[in-house]
């Protein structure tokens, strides 16, 4: 009896491990799915899009990012620390406040395109230009969800989420263009994408069906907890945004110092510049963040400085393995497209990957700073990084043309690595000295 209970319990063990395993892969695909999904619709088009349309999508696609940032407050700094592992009334009321600040700011937003429309200052197409607001409130709720989801231990279905709103548009949109012509235009691109966001605000409602939506009727919004939660939020808000401008703001340079066109290609090298840090994220800093933070927590930090150590190395030497292999891609698809523009300026996105190689071991020290609690270096750190990226654009563009935004993208990576660097220098000293004097560590101010 004895033996065929420890076969049942052995048994159970060996199954909850593969659902364990299985749940894994499926998080993994989930996030792979769209980046493949974005690299295939950079072909698409880079090979059907006329340059200038291209050029329309990146600049949009840059506002969303940059918009989006700045909007949403980085409040999901302060909610997600404070729904977990509460009651599901507790959490949907504090999503609800959440969702009334995001409202708030993008009623803002609409009422100043507005202002500029009336007063005849439209930087783009009207159509487009509404369009872009539009993506701000989805992208930015979106990304809400997205983080609420995880914090309310619905991984998969957070995954799933994020992958109908940033992917499954795509093929539909590829279809139609290829169908007809007419819609091989920017703004085909940017209504599949709201279309799909829109499509996953309607599952997230039917997911969350069950919640206790009765009870926001005798509750109403507490300002004076979102008031709060901003000022907390603050620091990481003006590092998020400094570091969204910093990464995007070269579209805007582009197209004020040179054409459109070259912002098409710009937007064209940037999908796989950024695809490279988005893989290096998820399949190496985001395994290595859990086992730092409980390494640090549990006050092993001769294990830490290990761990953080292999953590540096192994993002760099993978992160060079994967510019080697876009830089032999690239210039294939470039080929493919039969778009000279995207082999004339090969020489610009190989310097680009230089730069979001110094971007990615950069990361990996950031990823080591937040999982120590360094929160200051990380946020002033990301607020600084707007002088070299968008400085050093505004000053090389004009001169040097697309090859300037090579050179800058260099100047801003190797400024982040060298500030982060410093303080994982001296967060490693501190730790070593405790370590020897059986003292805790002091702590950076954040």
């Amino acid at each position: 009896m004895n033996t065929d209970s420890r076969r049942r319990r052995l048994k159970h063990f060996i199954i909850g491990l593969s659902a364990l395993d299985s749940t894994r892969l499926l998080n993994a695909s989930l996030r792979i799915v769209p980046m493949l999904a974005k690299l295939l619709l950079t072909f698409y088009a880079g090979r059907y899009l006329p340059l200038e349309e291209l050029g329309t999508y990146g600049l949009v696609f840059a506002a969303v990012m940059i918009l989006s940032s700045l909007l949403g407050q980085s409040f999901t700094y302060v909610i997600v620390r404070e729904i977990v592992d509460v009651t599901p009334s507790e959490a949907l009321v504090k999503m609800r406040d959440q969702l009334a600040l995001y409202c708030l700011n993008y009623a803002a937003l609409a009422a100043i395109v507005l202002l500029f429309s009336a007063m005849g200052f439209e930087p783009l197409r009207p159509s487009v230009l509404w369009l872009a607001v539009l993506l701000t409130a989805v992208e930015g709720i979106g990304s809400a969800v997205w983080n609420n989801m995880n914090a309310l231990r619905q991984q998969v279905w957070s995954n799933v989420i994020f992958c109908v709103r940033s992917s499954v548009w795509i093929p539909p949109v590829i279809i139609l263009g290829l169908y007809e012509p007419s819609f091989r235009n920017a703004s085909v691109l940017l209504w599949g994408w709201a279309c799909a966001g829109l499509t996953s605000f309607a599952l997230v409602c039917y997911l969350w069906r069950q919640m206790p939506w009765n009870e926001l009727i005798f509750s109403s919004v507490d300002w004076g907890w979102i008031v709060s939660g901003v000022r907390r939020s603050f620091p990481v808000w003006i590092g998020a945004v400094g570091l969204a401008a910093g990464i995007y703001f070269d579209r805007f340079i582009v197209e004020r110092f040179l054409n459109l066109a070259e912002v098409g290609v710009i937007t064209f090298y940037g999908t796989f510049t950024n695809a490279l840090l988005a893989l290096l994220q998820a399949g190496v800093l985001s395994f290595a963040l859990p086992g730092l933070i409980g390494r640090y927590r549990g006050e092993e930090y001769q294990a830490f400085v290990s761990e953080a150590g292999q953590t540096i190395v192994q993002a760099a030497i993978v992160a060079a393995g994967a510019a080697f292999c876009f830089a032999a891609l690239v210039p294939v698809l470039g080929l493919l497209t039969q778009r000279s523009a995207f082999t004339d300026y090969l020489g610009v996105f190989w310097v680009m990957l230089i730069g979001v190689w110094l971007r990615v071991a950069a990361e990996a020290f950031q990823t080591v700073l937040f999982s120590s609690h360094q929160d200051k270096p990380i946020w002033l750190g990301n607020l600084l990084f707007l002088v070299p990226a968008i400085g050093g654009n505004a000053i090389l563009v004009p001169v040097l043309g697309l090859m300037g935004v090579g050179i800058s993208s260099i100047l801003s990576g190797a400024f982040l690595l060298c500030w982060r660097g410093v303080y994982v220098h001296s967060l490693v000293n501190r730790l070593s000295a405790s370590q020897q004097n059986g003292r805790q560590p002091l702590s950076s101010t954040s």
